[in-house]
């Protein structure tokens, strides 16, 4: 972000140069949150999309929003890209943080639990732990505080999965996807605006 706000500079272009600088400073309070929610093990769904509006949906949108000020776009362009940009990082993010319980790390790289065992609850235990009994909700969050084996790890994967965490994080990557799709009815039909549905299409389903 600092060499992303000096190349902004030497633009000179104040207005863009505001914009990456707003999003720098957005990120970085979405991280602090992070952090700090991480060592308490408190993070709930509100925080936890504010948290990533700050993050990656902040960051895409300042990228699309960027785009129009560079091709001298309209405020309604702008508003459009925008809010296109927000959504389309708000479902990515989710998408990612799905993988934290599906993925395949032969494809992804990424292993299953990370996030759990760096202590980071995402949309899918959230709302399985709001589904579950206060005597659940005690013995996992005393796991993950403790540290997760494989065997703990498998466990909470199940309660997840049978509180509907999974399929609660799907509909809300096919919400804001409907949401990103629908800003972008401000434009006309072109290649443009095809691809930018289409990275909507993709990330929704994603494997990687």
């Amino acid at each position: 972000l600092a060499n992303a706000l000096i190349c902004m500079a030497d633009t000179h272009h104040l207005e863009a140069t505001a914009l990456v600088a707003e999003i720098a400073r957005r990120a970085s309070e979405g991280e602090l949150l992070q952090n700090e929610r991480s060592r308490k093990l408190d993070m709930d769904e509100t925080t936890y999309f504010q948290m990533i509006a700050d993050k990656t949906g902040a960051l895409i949108s300042c990228s699309c929003e960027l785009g129009a000020i560079a091709s001298r776009g309209s405020a309604r362009d702008r508003s459009a890209l925008r809010e296109y940009g927000l959504h389309a990082g708000i479902a990515f993010q989710i998408r990612d943080d799905l993988f934290d319980y599906t993925a395949d790390q032969s494809i992804i790289g990424k292993s299953k639990g990370r996030d759990l065992k760096e202590r980071n609850l995402t949309l899918p235990i959230i709302h399985a732990l709001n589904r579950a009994t206060r005597s659940e909700v005690r013995s996992v969050l005393s796991r993950i505080r403790r540290g997760l084996n494989r065997k703990e790890l498998r466990e909470i994967n199940l309660f997840v999965a049978d509180y509907g965490g999974l399929d609660y994080a799907q509909e809300k990557i096919n919400f804001h996807s409907g949401r990103a799709i629908q800003a972008l009815a401000h434009f006309q039909e072109s290649e443009a605006k095809t691809s930018l549905i289409r990275f909507i299409e993709y990330n929704r389903n994603r494997n990687k």
